[in-house]
């Protein structure tokens, strides 16, 4: 099981950013895979809804990317896997 949320990231503008945000998020308890697209301005986290929260992960999310020098928010898809 796991759990998809997708975020909208501003400032993310090359392949670099990519893999740097991919990086930094990769790090936070529970995530399991970060797949960011610059083009879209988005990235899609997967994470183990066992290990902790969307609240959790959001925070997390944006304390972190803030210091990286993106802004992030929550564009509302969500969706649970079986």
């Amino acid at each position: 099981m796991g759990q998809l949320v997708v975020l909208q990231v501003a400032g993310m503008d090359c392949g670099a950013c990519e893999r740097r945000i991919a990086t930094v998020l990769g790090r936070i308890d529970g995530v399991s895979h970060v797949d960011a697209d610059h083009a879209a301005g988005q990235m899609r986290v997967r994470f183990d809804a066992g290990r902790t929260t969307v609240d959790v992960l959001m925070a997390a999310a944006r304390e972190r990317m803030e210091q990286a020098g993106f802004q992030v928010t929550r564009s509302g898809d969500e969706e649970v896997e079986s």
